[in-house]
């Protein structure tokens, strides 16, 4: 530990500051130069990787910190997720404000959806932080007896998106086990009290909701998986109005502050 002598006593050095133009600033990263290479020697925050799944992150949507829980760290199934998809998971704690429709025209298909549009050209500029674009699984469903499942490289390309049916911990549709692979943070069940509890949700003034998941119902192709108010799934057109929570991946290298808040949030630096 390093101390420093200041007004008759000695207190604990926690951070490292440079003074410049006239001002002390908080020292974030420390290099040295060896050998050719820049290397790392302080960080004065805590990596995305090191960050449990549970903890809550705020990042910031048009200036205002918004919360998000960490759901998953790492790429869930290499046989699934394209390596792009290997970074610190978050999925928004509580929705967006404005319900919306999966889709009012497309009805089968995700990645030509109104909610793929509106994540990737409105939500994603309001962040701040740099968000990492990847492929997510999904699942075409041109008619209610037919499905094509895209993986890996072949998966959709994104930065926000919606969880699916089988990261959110489902079990029993016929066709979605391929579809991705349940995220850390949820449990295993349909219909069970804990894996329910994980999945229920809110709008930031408390209000319990519905909310969309990427997933296509097999047995009604204009159909769409959702959560139902006490966390369970059921579905229904996807062209109706359910609330959005919005889920990303992070640069796992990425800093954020080396301990929470008073929301008992960490913040991305």
């Amino acid at each position: 530990m390093i101390y420093a002598y200041n007004n008759g006593a000695w207190h604990r050095v926690t951070d490292k500051y440079s003074y410049s133009n006239g001002a002390w600033h908080k020292v974030k990263e420390k290099y040295t130069y060896s050998s050719g290479v820049w290397q790392k020697v302080y960080s004065s925050g805590k990596k995305l990787s090191d960050l449990p799944v549970g903890s809550l992150l705020k990042i910031s949507e048009s200036g205002v910190p918004q919360q998000y829980i960490v759901v998953h760290q790492g790429n869930p199934d290499t046989s699934i997720y394209d390596a792009s998809c290997n970074g610190t998971w978050v999925l928004r704690k509580y929705a967006l404000d404005t319900p919306r429709a999966i889709s009012t025209s497309n009805l089968r298909n995700y990645s030509t959806s109104d909610m793929h549009t509106f994540l990737s050209n409105t939500f994603i500029p309001t962040l701040s932080t740099n968000i990492l674009q990847i492929k997510v699984p999904y699942i075409y469903t041109p008619n209610s007896s037919v499905f094509h499942l895209y993986t890996g490289s072949d998966g959709l390309s994104v930065k926000a998106f919606l969880l699916s049916y089988t990261e959110l911990g489902g079990i029993n549709a016929t066709n979605n086990a391929g579809e991705g692979s349940k995220l850390a943070y949820f449990s295993a069940g349909d219909n069970i009290a804990e894996a329910n509890s994980l999945r229920t949700a809110y709008t930031i003034g408390g209000t319990n909701i519905q909310w969309w998941t990427r997933s296509p119902f097999y047995g009604q192709s204009t159909w769409t998986y959702y959560l139902y108010f006490s966390g369970y799934f059921s579905s229904y057109e996807s062209n109706i109005s359910q609330y959005v929570r919005p889920a990303m991946i992070l640069d796992p290298a990425a800093l954020c502050s080396s301990v929470p808040d008073s929301d008992n949030c960490y913040t991305l630096q």
